[in-house]
């Protein structure tokens, strides 16, 4: 817990300056001395020094005797005195501005960081929770702290109670921590896995591709299978059809499915007939070379076949489109197990391909692409592709 305390210290100091109040003009409308304290408040949000004057008390005392349960005068108070370094009295200002009303987010924080520093996460959780669910406002900034904390196991283990679909903000929250560099989305894989499934249908609907996306990006294979294999319940295994169809297109799938690079002048369109077949547009510009096609696939090991055509739309002189299978996580590096044809066009068909050992747990697809020295680079359309396992 001393991990978390420590956190805390730091994120609600930090995320006092961005509860601002949204609504000046009705504080203007409001009694003399509660006017002026929210004024205050709004300043010292800000400036940490005016919190410290000391008018901040004597306004609040004039406001609490007209009205003993004044939630703004108890909140400039429990900030006035946490600004001054005075834990206890801020920690009782914030109980009874709590305790007038549980929409005041600088109290809820407040109240948070004084739980965790008493070392109890279940009353930490319980404000934290209070402070996101009162209005949507200024999520961001909050998630941002939340997002460094899940470093720390014991603050994920504070988190999983709240991965349920009934949470307003979790959804937002994984979002965040999704985007959150390297380390969220393994922390938002194993919120997710650890999560009941039944409670997380719509959790995983709106973040899934996204999370499969980023776990995919940072080679995070063994987190990326699972959480697949979760997100898919008892539906086909995809991962393991390397096939051009309306199911592998799907977005949801993440890198797990295909994954057009969409360049002005280098990438892929792909189209979904009414038959369920994918059609595939590739180009390239005039000497423009890069990957316009990729998936991360989860093949069985085994020697496997080439379908595949390929219908030539603009040509252009020593241009090329490869498929290249790799083993992305390999101990020595991104290894080369397999090459397929250069020609733009062609068709064939149970040609020889890629022999997939047994130590390959993963693979990346690559379309590698090369526009050539004309100067309207080169189109095709690949309208038939599959993998097949041949034993």
């Amino acid at each position: 817990m001393i991990g978390v305390v420590i956190a805390w210290q730091a994120a609600v100091q930090a995320l006092l300056f961005v509860a601002r109040d949204s609504n000046p003009p009705i504080a203007i409308r409001m009694g003399d001395e509660t006017t002026k304290l929210k004024l205050q408040v709004q300043l010292g949000l800000s400036d940490p020094k005016e919190l410290r004057d000391t008018e901040i008390v004597n306004d609040a005392r004039k406001a609490l005797r007209r009205n003993p349960l004044d939630a703004v005068a108890l909140r400039a108070l429990a900030l006035h005195y946490d600004a001054l370094k005075n834990p206890k009295k801020a920690v009782q200002f914030a109980q009874l501005g709590g305790e007038a009303t549980r929409r005041d987010r600088p109290i809820q924080l407040l109240l948070a960081g004084a739980a965790a520093q008493a070392g109890d996460a279940d009353r930490t959780m319980e404000h934290l929770n209070t402070a996101l669910s009162t209005t949507a406002s200024g999520r961001q900034q909050i998630f941002a702290a939340m997002s460094q904390m899940t470093r720390q196991q014991i603050f994920l283990d504070m988190l999983q109670p709240y991965v349920r679909d009934d949470v307003l903000w979790m959804p937002g929250f994984l979002g965040h921590l999704v985007s959150d560099g390297a380390e969220g989305p393994r922390a938002a894989a194993q919120l997710v896995l650890r999560a009941d499934p039944k409670n997380t249908a719509d959790i995983q609907k709106k973040i899934g591709g996204d999370l499969l996306g980023m776990l995919a990006t940072y080679g995070e294979y063994d987190l990326l299978r699972r959480t697949y294999d979760r997100t898919r319940g008892t539906g086909k295994d995809l991962s393991q059809l390397a096939t051009f169809d309306a199911a592998t297109a799907n977005k949801d799938l993440g890198w797990l499915g295909w994954t057009p690079s969409t360049n002005a002048s280098l990438g892929a369109d792909l189209d979904v007939g009414e038959n369920g077949r994918m059609t595939a547009t590739v180009y390239a510009g005039q000497s423009e070379r890069g990957v316009a096609l990729h998936r991360t696939l989860f093949l069985k090991p085994g020697r496997y076949t080439l379908n595949e055509t390929r219908q030539l739309a603009i040509a252009a002189d020593r241009a090329s489109a490869q498929w290249n299978l790799y083993c992305p996580d390999d101990k020595n590096g991104r290894r080369l197990i397999w090459s397929g044809p250069k020609q733009l066009a062609y068709t064939v068909r149970s040609a020889p391909g890629p022999l997939i050992p047994a130590d390959c747990k993963a693979q990346v697809l690559e379309l590698q692409v090369y526009g050539g020295d004309s100067t309207r680079g080169f189109e095709i359309v690949i309208d038939q592709f599959a993998l097949t396992r041949a034993n």
